[in-house]
């Protein structure tokens, strides 16, 4: 008995080792996902020049690398996850046959999901404080670094120069030469007009991830409330709100205050209430635009819903289908236009569904989180495509898998 006993205790530490190291492994990946575009510019600016190859060879890494641990530690509530990445893989197939060309980041934008969410099941919910601290802290350091030194800044990073070398950026189309900065970063019209500086971007390199990270820490945040060290909590909180000032992402302020709103009636909704946020948001903007009147002509925030609008009317039966090229250009300011244009509407809605459907919703954290998500994504296709950016959905989709691993006892704390 004696002997058994320490064997089992033997065993229990063995696995409580491996746990600790595949979360920290882990760990150094979701940093890594976050982080990579910035040490690429670092690289491109100072080093030697890169190209767009560069940027998928790093992708593909970090992919390769997700994968890996996760197969690892393979159970069976990965497996719909695995079976998302053969269906997503089997339409790149069929989309390849019926355009003639193959596009990797298509399928890449949908592999996304799955391939972070059981990166993320690979980790208990306890330990996805520090890796995010991590980062947070990290992107606070450079956003003050790019506020106060802004020279320093921009020599660092060369920003213009990295996204003209690595996504075939025409710059007199494009880019203020003077500025040397990502073209949004112009504060101007901004919710925030009291900053007088430039909207920051940090690691991010522009201020909608920036944004959007923001909206994604806030989602952890409220869903595990006091179950994060008070402490760290309190770093995190503030580190949203500096970050939050410095991009000045108006699509972020609006998100985070129905983000806020949601998590707190979100507990008692019933559970296929998730699946409804894209498609009421897709039906609302639609009823805004017509009865308001809404021009696509502009940038400010109508007008970019009524862009979204004006492309959904415009697409045809291939548009739909996820055949055509047509409008490639001008989707990638709709998020959800884009999404139809290269997954098809049927890709969209399955997708959906089966990340909705997935999911687990047994305790309150994951319940406030998938909800803060659903709607965060349903509000950012709208307007944007950056929700496909693996410099913050990697991020989201890892906390996701995180919270599968939660457990019914927690529902009521």
């Amino acid at each position: 008995m004696i002997a058994a006993t320490k064997g089992q205790r033997t065993s229990l530490e063995m696995r409580a080792n491996d746990d600790a190291q595949t979360a920290n492994l882990a760990g150094i990946v979701i940093i890594a996902t976050v982080l990579f575009n910035a040490v690429l510019a670092m690289i491109n600016g100072n080093i030697v020049e890169l190209n767009s190859n560069h940027v998928i060879a790093s992708e593909m890494v970090l992919f390769g690398a997700a994968l890996m641990l996760a197969l690892r530690r393979y159970r069976s509530e990965m497996l719909p996850w695995f079976l998302l990445m053969f269906v997503a893989g089997l339409f790149a197939v069929l989309r390849w046959a019926g355009t003639g060309a193959f596009e990797a980041k298509y399928l890449r934008d949908v592999l996304l999901i799955p391939a972070f969410v059981i990166l993320g099941m690979t980790v208990q919910p306890e330990r996805l404080a520090r890796p995010i601290l991590i980062v947070a802290l990290i992107a606070v350091a450079v956003m003050l670094l790019e506020a106060f030194f802004l020279p320093q800044y921009r020599d660092l990073f060369k920003v213009q120069e990295y996204y003209i070398s690595t996504r075939d950026v025409d710059p007199a189309s494009f880019w203020d030469t003077e500025v040397g900065l990502y073209p949004s970063a112009v504060r101007e019209d901004r919710m925030l007009p009291f900053v007088d500086l430039h909207r920051l971007s940090s690691v991010f390199l522009e201020p909608v991830s920036l944004g959007n990270f923001c909206a994604i820490l806030f989602a952890y945040l409220l869903a595990f409330g006091k179950r994060i060290p008070g402490r760290t909590y309190l770093v995190l909180a503030a580190s949203v709100f500096a970050l939050l000032v410095g991009c000045d992402g108006r699509l972020a302020i609006v998100g985070m205050i129905l983000i806020f709103a949601i998590s707190l009636i979100a507990p008692f909704l019933p559970k296929f209430s998730v699946f409804l946020y894209l498609p009421f948001s897709i039906l609302a903007v639609c009823v805004l635009t017509w009865t308001a009147g809404f021009s696509p002509d502009g940038n400010e925030f109508p007008n970019r819903l009524a862009h979204t609008v004006a492309l959904l009317e415009a697409y045809g039966p291939m548009e739909y289908l996820g055949l055509s090229e047509r409008f490639a250009d001008r989707a990638v300011d709709s998020g959800i236009a884009y999404w139809i244009a290269t997954q098809s509407a049927l890709g969209v809605a399955v997708t959906w569904i089966w990340v909705m459907f997935s999911a687990r919703q047994n305790t309150v954290p994951q319940v406030r989180y998938l909800h803060a998500i659903a709607l965060y994504l349903s509000i950012t296709m709208l307007v944007s495509a950056s929700f496909a950016s693996i410099k913050t959905a990697a991020l989201m989709w890892f906390i996701l898998g995180a919270l599968q691993n939660d457990v019914p006892s927690r529902l009521q704390k």
